[in-house]
């Protein structure tokens, strides 16, 4: 079992912890040209390898791999947010009669703004993140090919409008910029349980 960090923005995270987010998409970092075939090796590795009759770039006939990043079926997550930290007082008193305190993990996610100094997720510490998720299923397609179930799954919040379009509208304000939706890049599919943290 392998742990990796994972980064989710607080819409995201307030969806895990109601328990109605159980995928996530990622974007591919190769962009494979033909449907590739996601296999888990003997070595324990999930890879989208496509076909090997089909002549690659360089002109060579050879499988070409691309390994998911996010682990195997049993690998854990642990989620990075945005966080802050906040002095909490701790009774009782120390032996001088000051009071003692502790640093507190305060997250984006719960709402509370306050006047802390917030941190991006991509700096959080292992020891403040407080979700972990446990691998269940990966396999790649297009993001395009999401179905109404999946875009479920993904917590996606459609209250007045065509789920799907709520999923697109999600999916470009998080990719847009790198693979937009009317790109239809390949991703890795990642389907998780939420575990008690470690």
């Amino acid at each position: 079992m392998t742990e990796r960090p994972i980064l989710f923005s607080a819409e995201m995270v307030r969806a895990i912890l109601d328990g109605r987010k159980t995928q996530t998409r990622r974007v591919m970092k190769v962009q494979p040209e033909h449907t590739p075939a996601v296999e888990l090796t003997p070595g324990g590795q999930v890879w989208a390898i496509w076909p090997s009759d089909i002549p690659s770039p360089e002109g060579k006939d050879a499988e070409r791999f691309c390994a998911c990043p996010y682990g195997l079926p049993g690998d854990r997550l642990w989620v990075r947010e945005t966080w802050a930290i906040d002095v909490a007082e701790m009774p009782p008193i120390d032996a001088n009669g000051n009071p003692t305190c502790r640093e507190v993990f305060m997250y984006r996610a719960d709402g509370d703004e306050g006047i802390y100094k917030w941190s991006p997720s991509i700096f959080m510490p292992r020891e403040a993140s407080r979700i972990t998720l446990e691998v269940v299923k990966v396999r790649a397609e297009r993001v395009q090919d999401i179905s109404e179930a999946d875009i479920a799954a993904e917590g996606v919040s459609a209250i007045g409008v065509m789920p799907r379009w709520a999923f697109h509208e999600l999916w470009d304000a998080i990719n847009g910029k790198r693979a937009p939706w009317d790109s239809n890049p390949w991703v890795w599919v990642i389907e998780f349980k939420r575990i008690s943290n470690p």
